[in-house]
């Protein structure tokens, strides 16, 4: 992911997974469970 974006610790069918997500994008609307998230926007780091 360049630029912007999130990076997600999600539940996914019972098991951990790390999605990424671009602007305004939610997990929640792919029916995943978001457990944790990180700010990887240009500006965060």
């Amino acid at each position: 992911q360049f630029g912007s974006g999130w990076a997600w610790l999600v539940l996914k069918d019972g098991k951990l997974a790390i999605v990424q997500s671009a602007n305004a994008e939610t997990p929640l609307v792919q029916g995943l469970k978001p457990l944790l998230v990180a700010d990887v926007w240009e500006h965060a780091y």
